[in-house]
């Protein structure tokens, strides 16, 4: 439309200037009349031909109005001329701009009807520049190219910076990736930095600013902390769901720095790690203190473990130590250090107290001993990490006499199974637990079942025992191949068609199924007031 106006005035000027130049010629005639006007007034004579001149000197003024108008039409003909020449060069500018993202991000070049609605955001301040850079990284187009961590940031160089990357900015961007921040983390800084500021400027555009709402994008020293710990503990990159899961939990305050480790170090992936006491020690050392063990250090935690305590209480003596809360300080989060992420000691304890007052809750019939005479010990006896809490109840007649295992987690105590009283504990969740009698069959081994704890329960690996010849009218002389008198049987359950071996063989078969368990030594001890209330 300002085209045709244009064109119009245009016109308008040319027929201007001819009517200007007409009314030159008249006025020239005008004064060759006025000066014979002045003659003739001169000798009293041209009266009708000064009226005729009078006449023509209107005429001459009105087209001098004419001409100033004319004038005025051509300034402001000039001026949409400009103005629509200048509209016209934004618009390329910022077709422009549009075009690069297409053969930057999408690597292709953009039809006009694609451009126009990007154009006409950009245009009338709908979108600015950021924005319609999100559109782009986030289309069905981009996502569909699948490319890696490196060649993401190189199109962010090549977008936005209109440069190749630098080895040293891809490195650090590629590391920012590495740590569990999102892509949108690593768009934001190309999108808002000065280098792009300048370039939409030169392009005639507002850059605009990027909002971020991921998690992990919220926090940058959480979403750190958290990646370490699927690095360190479960060794392998985060997931997506899962980083953003932990860090959703710590901004809220549900979860402590803490807390997020012992989800890791107490999951079900890092149990099936099966790390040796000392392997368990150094990822330790790693996870909280930020440094490799010293030998020192290794050996006496260690120790701690073969002394019989639990995973988790050399876990809380690496969370609550000054190392780790500095760590907290540098990640800019809350350490926990100094609570307990269970309380296994005040769980085991009530439930002691429990038994105590309450024994008809826990076995069918009472024999007529005292309540104290049940036992308890505490140890780790599921292999989990977590000590348990293991009471034998003896009051009562031999054969209804059992133990129970208790547990804990962040929901309180729970029984995770029922074994038989006098139970020895290893490492590893594995337990052997003797029979009550040996009906006669000897006494060099008792006949006793090894059960390992898989899947929430104890499961029964092996079943061993003994016949001696002295005991034995039936004893298999033949099978006492190295005639010692005794005969031994190891097999995954009881079976009477298991046949006999000597104890070479049967030391063999017992020593694989308990190899990397060593035994848990601790005591048991009468339930009494006294003892209940030493659990601290």
């Amino acid at each position: 439309m300002k085209k045709v106006v244009a064109c119009g005035l245009t016109a308008a000027i040319l027929m201007g200037s001819v009517n200007v130049y007409a009314a030159e010629n008249e006025t020239a005639e005008v004064q060759a009349a006025e000066s014979e006007m002045a003659e003739t007034q001169a000798d009293g004579s041209g009266t009708s031909e000064t009226q005729a001149a009078e006449s023509e000197t209107s005429e001459t003024q009105a087209a001098e109005s004419e001409t100033s108008e004319t004038q005025a039409a051509g300034t402001e003909a000039a001026e949409i001329l400009a103005e629509t020449a200048q509209n016209e060069k934004t618009e390329d500018r910022v077709e422009a701009f549009v075009q690069r993202f297409y053969k930057n991000i999408l690597g292709r070049n953009a039809s006009k009807e694609e451009m126009s609605g990007w154009v006409y955001n950009l245009k009338s301040g709908k979108e600015k520049a950021a924005d319609v850079g999100v559109g782009f990284i986030q289309s069905k187009e981009f996502k569909e190219k699948n490319l890696s961590d490196s060649e993401y940031v190189k199109v962010l160089y090549r977008a936005f910076f209109g440069r190749e990357a630098d080895s040293a900015g891809l490195k650090s961007w590629a590391k920012v990736l590495d740590e569990g921040l999102t892509r949108m983390q690593v768009y934001r800084g190309f999108a808002e930095s000065d280098e792009f500021t300048k370039l939409c400027a030169e392009y005639g555009i507002v850059r605009g600013n990027v909002s971020l709402t991921a998690a992990r994008d919220q926090n940058e020293g959480v979403t750190k902390f958290v990646s370490r710990c699927y690095k360190l503990c479960l060794g392998r990159k985060a997931d997506e769901d899962g980083l953003e899961g932990w860090c959703s939990q710590i901004l809220t305050g549900r979860n402590t720095a803490k807390k997020a480790a012992y989800g890791f170090v107490f999951s079900d992936e890092f149990r099936k790690k099966n790390l040796s006491d000392e392997e368990y020690v150094r990822v330790m050392y790693r996870l909280f203190l930020d440094r490799e063990a010293d030998g020192s250090g290794v050996k006496s935690w260690v120790k701690v473990l073969k002394s019989g305590k639990s995973r988790l209480h050399v876990f809380e003596g690496f969370a609550d130590s000054p190392e780790f809360q500095k760590l907290c300080k540098k990640y800019n989060m809350n350490s926990g250090s100094g609570v307990p992420v269970i309380n296994t000691k005040e769980a085991y304890r009530n439930q002691l107290i429990d038994i105590y007052n309450n024994p008809w809750k826990y076995y069918e019939e009472l024999g007529n001993y005292e309540v104290t005479y049940n036992e308890f010990r505490i140890a780790d006896a599921t292999g989990d990490g977590i000590e348990d809490l293991i009471v034998d109840f003896v009051d009562t007649y031999t054969a209804a006499m059992y133990s129970r295992i208790y547990s804990c987690n962040e929901n309180g105590i729970y029984s995770v199974d029922t074994t038989g009283v006098g139970s020895k504990l290893y490492t590893g969740g594995i337990i052997e637990i003797p029979e009550s009698h040996n009906h006669t069959m000897g006494n060099a081994v008792w006949p006793t079942f090894i059960q390992g704890f898989k899947n929430g329960e104890f499961k029964q690996i092996a079943y061993y025992y003994c016949e001696e010849r002295e005991y034995n009218n039936d004893f298999p002389y033949y099978d006492d191949k190295d005639g010692d008198g005794i005969v031994y049987y190891f097999a995954p359950e009881y079976n009477s068609q298991t046949p006999p071996i000597d104890y070479k063989e049967f030391k063999s078969k017992y020593d694989s199924v308990m190899k990397g368990h060593e035994k848990i030594n601790v005591k048991s001890q009468n339930l009494t007031w006294s003892n209940i209330n030493a659990i601290r």
